[in-house]
């Protein structure tokens, strides 16, 4: 039997008194640092653990609404918006727009609007319902043909065509003092 035995140590700080440098292990701070090749040996075991919250938004027009809510100084989750009202294909309708927004404490109505451009700037910011189950915010029109919009893909604001939000619009608006929900 060999004197020589080989222990190896589970990755993180190395116990009180062992490792590199001045550390005499009287500082914990330092003790307590790991090394990076603990941390990429770590990282590479795990998966991202992305918080629903933080996630990519499945469903626009609830962001919007959540979003637009924010704006208006009435913070409230999309949890809380949705919670008890009907989905369709576990996506928020547009319908119960109204109701979401009672929740926080929030009056708004659905507005047809054959054009983006007959949206009265007054109402805005509003929600505009796009094709394909998108939705966005409309903040305001700008000078040249331009609108300024907030989309849950892109995440931010963005300047537009006001011709290219029409292209994409498939009506109803919301609104809430400025919700208003056009629909054509």
């Amino acid at each position: 039997m060999s004197d020589s035995t080989v222990t190896s140590s589970p990755p993180g700080p190395p116990p009180d008194g062992a490792g590199a440098g001045t550390n005499s292990g009287t500082d914990p701070a330092a003790a307590a640092a790991l090394k990076p090749g603990d941390v990429l040996a770590a990282a590479a075991t795990q998966d991202w653990q992305i918080p629903p919250t933080q996630a990519a938004v499945e469903d626009p027009l609830l962001w919007c609404l959540a979003t637009l809510a924010g704006l208006l100084g009435r913070a409230i989750s999309m949890t809380a918006l949705s919670a008890g009202l009907p989905l369709s294909n576990g996506r928020f309708l547009p319908e119960n727009a109204t109701r979401a927004m009672e929740r926080a404490e929030m009056r708004s109505r659905l507005i047809r609007r054959p054009e983006v451009r007959t949206i009265n700037p007054i109402t805005l910011p509003c929600i505009l319902l796009l094709k394909n189950r998108g939705a966005c915010l409309l903040l305001k029109f700008l000078p040249e043909g331009q609108a300024r919009i907030l989309t849950s893909e892109e995440g931010g604001e963005h300047t537009v065509p006001v011709a290219e939000v029409q292209e994409q619009y498939a009506g109803p608006v919301a609104a809430t003092r400025g919700l208003e929900l056009a629909l054509k």
